[in-house]
Order: structure tokens, then C-alpha cells, then sequence
């Protein structure tokens, strides 16, 4: 965790200020990894607005933080700074425990503008599946449209969020805009008019039989059933942020809870298609040494139940 002290001092008329404000009364000066800040605020003003304040000029969130005055937390959002007896001259301290979330602002090329809260240690990949779900509600673009800049230059797949965040900042602003490529655009007329029939299946989803003798729980069964309706009702599957590989979480057919838990094998880690931009396996092993791509589903499934067989 790191830590970082805010000093509330009087106004000095040479400081400048990222975040100002006419007719203040006190000046802020966060200081973060040796940088310092000054932030005008208003005696009069919430520590709610002081927080959302300090959120907006550095992107630290406002769950993060925690404001002290005279060995005091000012807890209480709604109350105003004067209300804890802080005036001019005096001095507040702010610890801030800084996650690795960074708040990522995304404009696109027609105005519309996108802010995500993105773990540092992501990849250019995966903050386009972010920006694709919500630009598609717009109608503005298809995922293999997508390439993100930022000062202009293209930012590959497998970058790192944390390559491009300069000067331990926690905002970066990104531009995302359509490929123009011909060969692209001649490929999607192709498939316009000769679209592919998707294969005849009796169910999305089949499970994997061991023992053909067996028969599944109705537990298992309801579950199969549950989930399989779900996707037929529109449901899609929910993907985890959390793990190396990519997790996803089936929907109920009322899209108010998750039945069910599955990750493809594709997806694992050093798989192909991992989604955490992990490089992919040249020897086909796992991510643990002694493992191979493509086991790890089944390997949870055996440990699951010998940690809950009776």
C-alpha cells in the first residue's frame, strides 16, 4: 500500500492549481510519490465534495481515501469541513490507500466519452472489451473495428495499462476510433451475404460424462437447465475480472443471479485465447509447471470434489 499526506495551508497567491476554483478560502496540497498538488477547496465545503474533488483531479477513488484532522477521521461524508473545526491555516492529512485500479477516460471520435475504473496490471485487450460493450450501445463501432490511441500512437494488444500510465498518475485519457481497412470492410460484406448456419445442437451446453453408467443429480440437471435458459432468453454469460484465465458466470433466466460457473479451455492460462494477455504456451504447458494448457477446468472440478466429498 502506499501513503500519501495532504496539507491544508493558507492560500499563497503564486500557487497554481490543476482544480481551482474562485473565492477560495484554503488550499490543499497533495503530495504523491515526491509531487505535489495544491487543490483549492472552500471551508464551507462537504468531505464528501473534497473527496469526489481529489477523485476528479488525480483519479484516486474515493473509497481509497481517508481524511484525519487533528488526529481525528472526518468520517462523516455529509458533514462540512468547518463543522469539524477546520479553518484556514489549519492542517488536514489525507491517507490515501492506493489500489491498482486507475480511472481510464476513453473518448471516441465523435464526442462520446467512456470512464472505467481498469486494474493497472490489465492489458490494452481486455480495456477494449470494456470500451467495445459500451460503444456498442451506441451503435458507434464492432470489435474488430476497435484500435485505442493514446498521443496518437496506436497501443498494441498486449500493453500493459500500467506502460502507459506517466508519472505515477492515476488518469489516463485514450482515444478510440474505427479501422479503416478495405480488406476488412470486404470481408464483412462477404459474410453479409453468405452468412454461416450455426451448427444444429440439441443444448449450448453438454456435459462432460466420465461414466456413461451415472446419471446426474437434479441438482447438476437443474442447473444444466437453469443456465442453458438463460442463455436462450438473452443472458449472456458474465466474465470475471478476477483470475488469470477468463471465469464466466451464467445467468438464471430472470437475470437476477448466477447458476452456474464455467471457463473455457481456450481461455486458460497461456492459452490461446486467454483473455489476461498471457503469452501463449510454446511447449504446452500451464501455467504450474508439470500442468498442461487446457487441463485447469477439470483439475478444479477433481479438487472441488475431493474437498467436499462426504
Amino acid at each position: 500500500m502506499s501513503v500519501a499526506d495532504v496539507a491544508l495551508s493558507p492560500i499563497h497567491k503564486r500557487s497554481g492549481s490543476v482544480c481551482s476554483r474562485s473565492s477560495e478560502s484554503i488550499v490543499i496540497y497533495l503530495t504523491v510519490a515526491g509531487s505535489v498538488i495544491p487543490m483549492r477547496i472552500m471551508e464551507s465545503d462537504s468531505i464528501a465534495t473534497v473527496k469526489l474533488r481529489i477523485q476528479t483531479c488525480k483519479g484516486f477513488i474515493v473509497k481509497k481515501q481517508k481524511l484525519v484532522f487533528g488526529g481525528r477521521e472526518l468520517s462523516r461524508n455529509n458533514s462540512l469541513l468547518k463543522d469539524y473545526g477546520v479553518s484556514s491555516g489549519d492542517v488536514l492529512h489525507l491517507i490515501l490507500r492506493v489500489s491498482d485500479l486507475l480511472v481510464i477516460t476513453v473518448e471516441t471520435a465523435i464526442g462520446k466519452a467512456f470512464e472505467f475504473e481498469v486494474d493497472r496490471f490489465r492489458n490494452v485487450k481486455y480495456l477494449k472489451q470494456l470500451v467495445e460493450e459500451k460503444a456498442k450501445e451506441i451503435g458507434f463501432i464492432n470489435g474488430e473495428d476497435l484500435k485505442i490511441l493514446c498521443n496518437g500512437e496506436k497501443l498494441d494488444d498486449h500493453k500493459l495499462i500500467d506502460d502507459i500510465c506517466k508519472n505515477h498518475d492515476a488518469v489516463i485519457h485514450l482515444v478510440v476510433q474505427k479501422s479503416s481497412s478495405p480488406e476488412r470492410n470486404h470481408e464483412k460484406d462477404e459474410q453479409k451475404t453468405n452468412p454461416k448456419k450455426p451448427p444444429d445442437i440439441d443444448s449450448p451446453l453438454q456435459p462432460i460424462i466420465v461414466n456413461p453408467d451415472s446419471k446426474l443429480s437434479p441438482d447438476i440437471s437443474n442447473m444444466i437447465d437453469s443456465a442453458t435458459e438463460g442463455l436462450q432468453k438473452g443472458k449472456k454469460p458474465i466474465r470475471s475480472s478476477e483470475g488469470t484465465g477468463g471465469t464466466y458466470f451464467m445467468q438464471h433466466p430472470s437475470g437476477n443471479r448466477y447458476v452456474a460457473v464455467f471457463k473455457p479451455i481456450d481461455e486458460e492460462p497461456m492459452a490461446i485465447n486467454n483473455p489476461q494477455g498471457l503469452p501463449v504456451t510454446s511447449n504446452g504447458e500451464g501455467l504450474k509447471s508439470g500442468t498442461k494448457v487446457g487441463e485447469g477446468a477439470l483439475r478444479e472440478v477433481a479438487a472441488y470434489i475431493l474437498d467436499h466429498h462426504p
